[in-house]
């Protein structure tokens, strides 16, 4: 049987690029640069002519190896409402060589990796993917704080959330960030600066699934007051339902006054910081 290599050792070749797409929903898209569709594994890799990718580096030691994808993200079959909302955020991606006269005789693979943050810029798309290597970055070992480690409700937090969310209804928009909703019957939800750091899940809308994080929160009536730290990226309606959490600040006192969890703070607050260097003696 032929293989590829077998068919890049000949004086002519018949290669596409193809590039296979796992979205983190599930979704799994194909494309090629070949001029016509490609049915590989029983996968239909699309044909994008206009696929312009950034020069290929692999490197034999460990720097992080990118690759800049531009033309994919303009295909018919990836949705600009996708884009904007981040449903491609770091996705997997697989670049592999196939002969598109042969397209079972193997392929060869280019290069892995997951996407970074998608970008637009003048009514187009483009994204960095990030080389396995990209995983050495992450810190090994933690550093002392003086703020807790945890994330409110983790496994090292152990804060049970259930008292701390509600679900709410949008009843009024002011803008793009700041919106009023329905406020539940504890009184605590109200108070000012109270969601603050917390999340918003919306059930429902443009956004729906979508998340976004609390910047400021306080009572505005028999409503509450929510500003995010961000505009969603399809907008607020009236009517919209999400989930609210309260959100943490990571301070001692908030651990041990508003969730009552001072056995699992994770933080060094009476460790002497940066600030102690430039102290003058006493005395």
């Amino acid at each position: 049987m032929t293989t590829i290599t077998d068919l890049l050792a000949g004086p002519l070749t018949s290669t596409a690029l193809c590039w296979r797409i796992g979205r983190r929903d599930g979704v799994v898209l194909g494309f090629t640069n070949h001029d016509r569709d490609i049915i590989i594994d029983g996968q239909r890799y699309l044909a994008t002519p206009s696929f312009s990718p950034s020069a290929l580096v692999m490197s034999a030691g460990f720097s992080v190896d990118t690759i800049e994808l531009a033309g994919v993200l303009s295909h018919a079959a990836i949705e600009a409402s996708d884009l904007s909302a981040g449903r491609f955020d770091g996705a997997e991606i697989r670049l592999f060589l196939v002969d598109w006269s042969q397209p079972d005789a193997g392929s060869v693979a280019l290069s892995s990796g997951h996407f970074g943050t998608v970008r637009e810029e003048d009514k187009k798309f483009s994204v960095e993917v990030r080389g396995l290597t990209d995983a050495l970055d992450a810190p090994v070992v933690e550093l002392y704080s003086p703020e807790c480690r945890a994330e409110l409700g983790d496994a090292r937090c152990r804060v049970n959330l259930q008292p701390y969310k509600f679900k709410a209804v949008i009843t009024r928009v002011i803008d793009m960030q700041n919106f009023l909703v329905t406020a539940p019957v504890s009184g605590y939800f109200q108070l000012a600066g109270y969601l603050a750091y917390g999340r918003v899940r919306w059930l429902s809308g443009n956004n729906d699934s979508d998340e976004g994080e609390i910047l400021t929160s306080g009572s505005a009536g028999a409503s509450i007051q929510i500003g995010l730290r961000a505009p969603p990226r399809l907008g607020l309606q009236v009517g919209d339902r999400l989930d609210i959490t309260a959100g943490c600040d990571k301070r001692q006192d908030s651990c041990i006054n508003k969730f009552y969890n001072r056995l699992n703070f994770r933080g060094e607050p009476f460790v002497p910081g940066l600030d102690s260097l430039v102290r003058y003696p006493n005395g």
